[in-house]
């Protein structure tokens, strides 16, 4: 399979869940049964899209990792230029046409734009993703150089993941609660390195790991609908998003073959082409949505609204991308 083509439709996949938990209406709104459940939860869950996300971020900086080892201050902070470039050239231009459209002062466009407000007030102040993962970036490298070190990086893993949960409940107490969106992802960014290292080393036993993800994805499902409705208690602060690395997990392992099986049929290329293409825009998609669906929301309601709302951020966001490709062209040429 050509796996970094399916991840970028996973990207895809993930991008178009989150924009629907955030700005769609839900569908089957006014069935019952088991078909409004499914509905229900499908929106509800959306934000599971995030630790899709973050998985394939951990798989994705361990390759990074292995052909570029970090040997020095001076490595380190050309690989966390290169992070930040890569944000920020999407992040910038969308956050200055926000900040003259929502009229802002000098002083919340820098704190914004420097992430300090979502740290500072509150992590959902601003783009809260765009924190939470320049956050992760930043101690990436020193987790890699110990993580690498371990041979029996399996059990390593799933002891540091049980540690961090135990930290989440002991420090719940002390930890400002908006804060848990960032640390109840660690977990699933920690995950997606023993992925990564997996596959880098082909240890993978294919048959067993799709049984691993199906029972996962199953069982995360369950334990994520219990949780939303609260059938069982949060013991942790959003604890829910927490218990989405379970069906992070096995969506990851599992949509690349579906998408494998799409590509072989004439009309499945050209759909996953589609996602593919929503997963290389993402960044913009997702800096874009929710501003452009608050001023939508004034004007139209319901499926109109969100036609109007996706119609708008679908083109927005291919004017900044294809802006941004120029204009690194250019530069390129330039030097």
């Amino acid at each position: 399979m050509k796996i970094s083509r399916y991840r970028t439709a996973l990207m895809g996949f993930a991008t178009l869940w989150i924009w629907y938990f955030h700005c769609g209406t839900m569908l089957f709104e006014n069935s019952d049964g088991l078909i409004h459940g499914i509905a229900w939860y499908i929106k509800r869950n959306g934000f599971c899209g995030v630790d899709i996300f973050m998985l394939l971020s951990g798989i994705g900086l361990y390759y990074h990792f292995k052909k570029k080892e970090i040997h020095g201050v001076k490595d380190y902070f050309a690989y966390i230029k290169k992070r930040l470039y890569r944000i920020y050239c999407v992040f910038l231009p969308v956050t200055i046409i926000i900040a003259y459209a929502q009229n802002w002062t000098f002083r919340t466009f820098v704190g914004n734009i420097t992430t300090y407000n979502n740290f500072r007030y509150n992590i959902y102040s601003y783009l809260w993703y765009i924190a939470a993962i320049i956050a992760l970036y930043i101690i990436a490298p020193f987790y890699f150089f110990i993580f690498n070190k371990r041979k029996h990086y399996i059990t390593f893993t799933s002891i540091v993941i049980l540690l961090e949960v135990a930290s989440l409940f002991v420090f719940k107490k002390y930890l400002r609660e908006d804060l848990s969106a960032l640390f109840n992802r660690v977990p699933v960014f920690t995950l997606g390195f023993c992925i990564g290292r997996l596959e880098y080393e082909d240890a993978w036993k294919k048959p067993v790991a799709y049984i691993i993800a199906a029972i996962s994805t199953i069982g995360g499902v369950i334990y994520t609908y219990c949780l939303n409705t609260d059938r069982i208690a949060s013991f942790i602060p959003a604890q829910n998003a927490l218990a989405n690395i379970f069906v992070a997990f096995g969506i990851v392992l599992l949509l690349p073959v579906l998408f494998y099986l799409l590509d072989k049929l004439m009309a499945g290329r050209g759909i996953v082409r589609v996602i593919c293409f929503f997963g290389t825009i993402s960044l913009e998609m997702y800096c874009y949505q929710e501003f452009i669906e608050s001023k939508v929301s004034m004007h139209y309601v319901s499926f109109k609204g969100d036609f109007v709302c996706f119609a708008i951020t679908f083109a927005m966001s291919c004017i900044t991308y294809f802006a941004i490709k120029l204009f690194s062209r250019q530069k390129k040429q330039t030097n």
